[in-house]
Protein backbone atom coordinates (compact mmCIF):
# COMPACT_ATOMS: atom_id res chain seq x y z
CA UNK A 1 0.00 0.00 0.00
CA UNK A 2 2.96 2.41 0.78
CA UNK A 3 4.16 2.12 -3.22
CA UNK A 4 0.79 2.94 -4.45
CA UNK A 5 0.55 5.62 -1.94
CA UNK A 6 3.54 7.16 -2.96
CA UNK A 7 3.00 6.69 -6.63
CA UNK A 8 5.99 4.04 -7.02
CA UNK A 9 3.55 1.43 -8.86
CA UNK A 10 1.70 1.68 -11.69
CA UNK A 11 0.17 -1.74 -12.49
CA UNK A 12 -0.41 -4.96 -10.88
CA UNK A 13 -0.90 -8.40 -12.03
CA UNK A 14 -3.21 -10.51 -9.44
CA UNK A 15 -5.41 -13.57 -8.82
CA UNK A 16 -9.11 -12.91 -8.57
CA UNK A 17 -8.94 -12.52 -4.58
CA UNK A 18 -6.63 -9.62 -4.70
CA UNK A 19 -8.34 -8.05 -7.92
CA UNK A 20 -11.62 -8.13 -5.37
CA UNK A 21 -9.57 -6.37 -2.52
CA UNK A 22 -8.33 -3.83 -4.35
CA UNK A 23 -11.24 -2.95 -6.64
CA UNK A 24 -13.14 -2.84 -3.12
CA UNK A 25 -11.18 -0.52 -1.86
CA UNK A 26 -11.06 1.80 -5.17
CA UNK A 27 -6.96 1.37 -5.64
CA UNK A 28 -7.62 0.27 -9.44
CA UNK A 29 -8.48 3.09 -12.47
CA UNK A 30 -11.66 2.73 -14.29
CA UNK A 31 -10.01 1.44 -17.96
CA UNK A 32 -12.65 2.43 -19.96
CA UNK A 33 -11.66 6.13 -18.83
CA UNK A 34 -7.41 4.66 -19.83
CA UNK A 35 -8.80 3.25 -22.84
CA UNK A 36 -11.03 6.34 -24.14
CA UNK A 37 -7.22 7.76 -25.84
CA UNK A 38 -5.84 4.74 -26.82
CA UNK A 39 -5.20 3.08 -30.37
CA UNK A 40 -8.76 1.42 -31.56
CA UNK A 41 -6.47 -1.47 -32.16
CA UNK A 42 -5.84 -2.16 -28.42
CA UNK A 43 -8.93 -1.47 -27.41
CA UNK A 44 -10.15 -4.21 -29.70
CA UNK A 45 -7.74 -6.80 -27.72
CA UNK A 46 -8.61 -5.79 -24.93
CA UNK A 47 -12.10 -5.33 -24.72
CA UNK A 48 -13.46 -9.27 -24.43
CA UNK A 49 -11.03 -9.04 -21.07
CA UNK A 50 -12.38 -6.38 -19.53
CA UNK A 51 -13.95 -6.60 -15.97
CA UNK A 52 -16.50 -4.73 -13.88
CA UNK A 53 -16.48 -5.04 -9.80
CA UNK A 54 -18.07 -3.39 -6.80
CA UNK A 55 -16.06 -0.17 -5.80
CA UNK A 56 -17.25 0.33 -1.91
CA UNK A 57 -18.26 4.44 -1.90
CA UNK A 58 -19.12 4.39 1.89
CA UNK A 59 -19.28 1.67 4.51
CA UNK A 60 -20.88 2.52 8.34
CA UNK A 61 -20.30 -1.37 9.41
CA UNK A 62 -17.81 0.06 12.03
CA UNK A 63 -19.94 2.61 13.25
CA UNK A 64 -22.28 -0.22 13.41
CA UNK A 65 -20.45 -2.68 15.29
CA UNK A 66 -19.53 0.31 17.81
CA UNK A 67 -23.49 0.43 18.55
CA UNK A 68 -23.35 4.08 16.74
CA UNK A 69 -26.00 2.92 13.73
CA UNK A 70 -28.30 0.55 13.55
CA UNK A 71 -28.07 -1.16 10.72
CA UNK A 72 -25.57 -1.72 7.94
CA UNK A 73 -25.17 0.69 4.75
CA UNK A 74 -22.30 -0.02 2.22
CA UNK A 75 -22.82 1.98 -0.94
CA UNK A 76 -21.36 0.66 -4.38
CA UNK A 77 -21.09 1.29 -7.65
CA UNK A 78 -19.76 -0.84 -10.39
CA UNK A 79 -16.69 -0.12 -12.12
CA UNK A 80 -14.82 -1.76 -15.17
CA UNK A 81 -10.97 -1.56 -13.26
CA UNK A 82 -9.80 -5.10 -14.27
CA UNK A 83 -8.47 -7.04 -17.67
CA UNK A 84 -8.76 -11.25 -17.28
CA UNK A 85 -4.81 -10.92 -18.61
CA UNK A 86 -4.71 -14.78 -18.81
CA UNK A 87 -5.71 -14.93 -22.85
CA UNK A 88 -3.66 -11.79 -23.74
CA UNK A 89 -0.20 -13.29 -25.19
CA UNK A 90 2.52 -12.15 -22.91
CA UNK A 91 0.64 -14.04 -19.91
CA UNK A 92 -0.22 -16.64 -21.56
CA UNK A 93 3.17 -17.98 -22.65
CA UNK A 94 4.02 -17.41 -18.88
CA UNK A 95 1.50 -20.08 -18.24
CA UNK A 96 -0.27 -19.29 -14.89
CA UNK A 97 -1.92 -22.22 -13.84
CA UNK A 98 -5.15 -19.55 -12.82
CA UNK A 99 -6.66 -16.80 -13.94
CA UNK A 100 -4.82 -13.72 -13.99
CA UNK A 101 -5.96 -9.87 -13.58
CA UNK A 102 -4.28 -6.95 -14.24
CA UNK A 103 -5.31 -3.05 -12.97
CA UNK A 104 -4.01 0.09 -13.41
CA UNK A 105 -3.23 1.94 -10.12
CA UNK A 106 -5.58 4.52 -9.51
CA UNK A 107 -3.43 7.47 -8.90
CA UNK A 108 -0.39 6.39 -11.49
CA UNK A 109 0.82 9.66 -12.96
CA UNK A 110 2.31 7.64 -15.88
CA UNK A 111 -0.75 6.11 -17.71
CA UNK A 112 0.67 6.69 -20.89
CA UNK A 113 3.57 4.06 -19.86
CA UNK A 114 0.73 1.93 -18.93
CA UNK A 115 -0.64 1.92 -22.13
CA UNK A 116 2.44 1.13 -23.68
CA UNK A 117 2.87 -1.38 -21.51
CA UNK A 118 -0.49 -2.70 -22.76
CA UNK A 119 0.34 -2.85 -25.91
CA UNK A 120 3.49 -5.25 -24.95
CA UNK A 121 1.13 -7.89 -23.29
CA UNK A 122 -1.31 -7.41 -26.02
CA UNK A 123 1.37 -8.63 -28.33
CA UNK A 124 0.91 -4.99 -30.43
CA UNK A 125 4.97 -3.95 -29.37
CA UNK A 126 8.20 -5.59 -29.87
CA UNK A 127 9.82 -6.25 -26.28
Amino acid sequence: MGAINAQKMDMVLMNRESYDVLSGKGYLMDLTVLLADADPALRAILQPGLVENDVILSDNSLETALGEEEEVRIDTEQVTNGIRATDLPVIREAGFPDDVYLGVIANTPRTENALLYLSYLAGELSP
